[in-house]
C-alpha cells in the first residue's frame, strides 16, 4: 500500500497535492481515485464518458474531485485535459496512467479496427 507524504517546497512551504487519473469513473481507477482523495490529494478524474467522470465526481468529493473528459488515444485531447486540471485546481503532481481496453471477443472475430482501437488506447494512452 502506498501512502503520500506531504511535499515542503522551497522556502518550507507546502506544495498542493494534485493527480490526474486516467479511466477513473470507474472500476480501478476509480478506486484509486477515491484513495487519492482520501489522503488529501485533489484529483482530475479523467474519462471518456463526461457522464462516467460527473458521477464519480458526485461520489468523491466535488471540493476535491475534478471531472473531465479526453480520450487518451488523442494527444491534443490529454494535453486538454491536463491544462483543464491545472486551471481548475492551481497545479498537477502525479499522472496515474490507468486507462485502457480489452475486446471480450476470441481473438479471430477482432476487427482491425478494434485492434487499432485498443492498441491506440493500451498502448498510445500511455506514451
Amino acid at each position: 500500500m502506498v501512502k503520500l507524504v506531504t511535499t515542503i517546497g522551497r522556502g518550507g512551504f507546502r506544495m498542493s497535492k494534485v493527480a490526474i487519473v486516467t479511466g477513473a469513473g470507474q472500476g480501478i481507477g476509480f478506486a484509486i481515485s477515491k484513495r487519492l482523495v482520501e489522503d488529501g490529494v485533489k484529483v482530475g478524474v479523467l474519462d471518456y464518458d463526461a457522464e462516467t467522470a460527473e458521477k464519480a465526481v458526485a461520489e468523491l468529493s466535488e471540493d476535491k474531485a475534478f471531472s473531465v473528459v479526453a480520450d487518451v488515444s488523442k494527444q491534443a485531447e490529454v494535453a486538454a485535459a491536463f491544462q483543464k486540471v491545472v486551471d481548475h485546481f492551481g497545479d498537477l503532481n502525479v499522472v496515474v496512467n490507468n486507462a485502457g481496453v480489452a475486446p471480450t471477443k476470441s481473438l479471430d472475430t477482432i476487427t482491425e479496427e478494434q485492434f487499432q482501437r485498443t492498441f491506440n488506447i493500451n498502448i498510445g494512452g500511455v506514451i
